[in-house]
């Protein structure tokens, strides 16, 4: 989306017409524009993002308030092109980096995961319309199955290519048990905003892909950035039922992110993220 569909679906807000939208770049789901020092808005990429829209403008004002740190909160919702978009005030801080993981941040964000998975699952259901059983998640992954082999096996090695079954197929197939919570599912380290001076957490960002679904999968993001030690997830989940083994599905949900890095890429013309997710395949099946 170019600046000047962003600049004509602007203009029938009054308090933004006029202003001039300065793209954020990076975003796979939706085009992101900053308006000036305190608007962000954004518009879905597909129509399937503009359904994931609908659901995120339903979740996030039950949301605001309710989590320690700051989350979006739509203050303009409109259409542009049959499809949602929506603005908010922007979350003052920069992504989560390496560096982030002293235990003031750990603690902070910790008790972010807490309060989120620790929301009411019937008001989520309600809101997103998920089902919330562990049957139902793993279905999805079902699913998400047919896709990996069309636009993702056929681009690796045999050996590669069954390392890669074998490995979906096993956990998969044992639809581990879980409890049904709200997540985020896609806490990736540029959805998680820190404050600039004092390291600590400031706000998460992007829920366009919550739903009621494992609580782990909203550890991939930190995990993988901070490492995986005992200590970082004892900082991330406290005493919190996760279900049984938590590391095997924190290990599944890692890798095959590179399976969604691929997906996009092959949709969308991406071969930067096509060649991102085949290199993290390589390095774990080779």
């Amino acid at each position: 989306m170019d600046v000047d569909k962003a600049r004509a679906a602007l203009a029938e807000i009054p308090e933004l017409a006029g202003q001039e939208p300065i793209p954020i770049t990076g975003g796979w789901a939706s085009w992101t524009f900053a308006i000036g020092a305190e608007w962000i808005v954004r518009f879905p990429r597909t129509a399937a993002v503009a359904r994931s829209t609908e659901r995120e403008l339903r979740l996030l004002p039950a949301l605001a308030g309710r989590l320690p740190v700051a989350t979006p909160v739509p203050q303009h919702v409109g259409t542009y092109e049959g499809w949602p978009f929506f603005t908010y005030r922007r979350i003052a801080g920069r992504p989560m980096v390496a560096g982030d993981g002293h235990a003031g941040f750990l603690a902070d964000l910790g008790a972010t995961l807490g309060a989120l998975h620790g929301l009411p699952v019937a008001g989520a259901v309600q809101l997103l319309g998920d089902e919330p059983t562990a049957e139902a998640w793993w279905t999805g992954y079902e699913h998400l199955w047919t896709t990996v082999a069309a636009d993702v096996l056929p681009l690796v090695a045999a050996h590669v290519r069954q390392a890669i079954e074998a490995e979906y197929r096993r956990v998969v197939d044992q639809r581990p048990a879980f409890p049904p919570v709200l997540v985020h599912r896609d806490l990736a380290p540029e959805h998680i905003l820190v404050d600039e001076a004092s390291g600590r957490l400031a706000g998460i960002i992007d829920f366009e892909d919550a739903g009621v679904g494992d609580p782990v999968i909203d550890l991939v993001g930190a995990a993988s950035l901070l490492g995986a030690s005992p200590p970082v997830l004892a900082a991330l989940t406290g005493d919190r039922d996760l279900g049984p083994a938590p590391g095997l599905r924190l290990t599944f949900y890692t890798w095959v992110s590179a399976l969604h890095h691929v997906i996009h890429g092959v949709h969308h013309d991406a071969p930067a993220d096509v060649a991102t997710g085949l290199t993290t395949l390589y390095r774990r099946f080779a």
